[in-house]
């Protein structure tokens, strides 16, 4: 049998993947990380090492904290996975919510420095946004139709189509009391994020204009790896479509779902997720039913998961 040249997409999860102690064994054991996190340091003005190894959880937790401290972990994972023999750049990237921040920076649509100044933004802006707008996100799970009329009824705006089983919901903090109510009542699972606003839901307008400022001071760059956009479900390689792409994702829904499906239908046979939490490849499993979690361990000691998407392929 011939051998199938594999085409495996780069992934990157975005805000629930913090954890205190994230990214310690890695900077404790390897030059590059070390660099990383001694340049974020010294580019957000704050020592987001120390939030991310030592915490508090109360701390990293915040979203001016969580936002960056994810953008780092997962870039130094995906440059230390990146040491394995025979790595091969992707044919695509993606990423979920601030993930895609990875994506596109793995793409090189913007330098590290510049993806710091940027997530420090959207971050401290998002957080301004959820004070003017107080409010939440909740994950419904076995979403119906019938489920998202009720929920949008009652206020709540679609905020993330995660899976076909799985819809995430933001509303102000009124809304999210009725909502989970309502779900209570019904018998219907649901899960809170954890996060401090409504993300991707027109309560975060108050974040655009500083934001689009913020975004302006940084180089955006054409890309030759095509990211999947948040918004779109389709790839974006123009400097002026990812300016767009990441304005329009404060506010729009999340396309995990579609972007997952339209990866599928592009012949890709698998995703790539570096670090030890999957909770974008578990969504790809979700998606892609019948496919196979397979763990790879790097040269650089990184985690690796591979969700194949077409599994016979392999031979």
């Amino acid at each position: 049998m011939s051998k199938v040249e594999l085409k495996i997409v780069g992934i990157f999860a975005g805000q629930g993947i913090q954890e205190v102690g994230m990214g310690l064994k890695l900077y404790r054991k390897s030059p590059l990380a070390r660099s990383l996190y001694d340049t974020a340091d010294v580019e957000l003005g704050y020592k987001i090492s120390e939030i991310s190894f030592y915490g508090p959880k109360a701390l990293l937790d915040k979203t001016i904290h969580t936002q960056p401290a994810i953008l780092v972990f997962n870039h130094v994972n995906y440059e230390l996975a990146r040491t394995k023999r025979g790595f091969c750049v992707p044919p695509f990237f993606a990423g979920i919510s601030s993930g895609e921040y990875n994506a596109l920076l793995a793409a090189h649509a913007f330098s590290f420095e510049g993806s710091l100044k940027i997530i420090k933004a959207r971050a401290e802006e998002l957080q301004n946004a959820c004070e003017i707008n107080p409010g939440g996100l909740r994950a419904v799970i076995d979403t119906t139709q019938d489920i998202v009329d009720e929920l949008h009824g009652l206020g709540l705006k679609t905020a993330l189509i995660n899976s076909p089983d799985q819809i995430v919901f933001g509303g102000r903090t009124d809304e999210i009391i009725k909502a989970e109510a309502y779900l209570r009542e019904k018998n219907i699972r649901f899960v809170d994020p954890g996060v401090s606003g409504a993300f991707h839901t027109y309560l975060m307008e108050p974040a655009i204009d500083e934001f689009t400022k913020a975004l302006d001071t940084v180089e955006i760059r054409d890309i030759e790896t095509p990211v999947i956009a948040n918004t779109t479900a389709r790839p974006i390689t123009k400097a002026w479509e990812i300016r767009e792409e990441l304005i329009n994702q404060l506010t729009q829904p999340v396309l995990w779902q579609d972007s997952i499906t339209y990866l599928a239908e592009q012949g890709i046979h698998g995703t790539s997720e570096a670090g030890k939490k999957r909770i974008a490849t578990n969504l790809v499993k979700r998606i892609i039913v019948g496919g196979v979690i397979a763990t790879v361990v790097t040269a650089a000691g990184i985690e690796v998961a591979v969700h194949w998407l077409r599994h016979t392929d392999r031979a």
